[in-house]
């Protein structure tokens, strides 16, 4: 069964950084953006089982990218899971606008390879 491949955007290098480690210690094949112009031509290019998306984005927010990685024939099967840092409030928002998953922050590894599980039991593991 090939990796299962994830794309991660966010626009804090950091944190970007470390969740691109964190995944590739699991032996998933991932692809980083820091921003949505980036994410839209590495999921287009690539598209991903799955796509960690940052919901403050600077320009167009996560939610717009949602609704713009939604709309590609490419990308009909990737699910994708919301990380938000927003007020709890936010994040009906965040299933309504059609994220399959979401995240507040912070969280850890464990928060990360949940969503992934829970989205893909079959990826555990491999």
């Amino acid at each position: 069964m090939p990796a299962l491949g994830i794309l991660i955007v966010e626009d804090d290098p950091d944190s970007n950084e470390a969740l691109r480690l964190m995944l590739e210690a699991v032996n998933y094949e991932v692809r980083a953006a820091l921003s949505a112009r980036v994410a839209i031509e590495l999921a287009t290019a690539h598209p991903p089982d799955l796509a960690f998306i940052d919901i403050g984005l600077p320009g167009l927010d996560g939610f717009e990218l949602l609704t713009l990685l939604r709309s590609r024939r490419e990308l009909m099967d990737t699910k994708f899971v919301a990380m938000t840092g927003y007020d709890f409030r936010l994040l009906p928002s965040a299933q309504v606008a059609g994220f399959d998953h979401y995240m507040l922050k912070p969280f850890g590894a464990d928060a990360i390879l949940n969503a992934v599980s829970t989205l893909f039991p079959a990826s555990v593991g491999t």
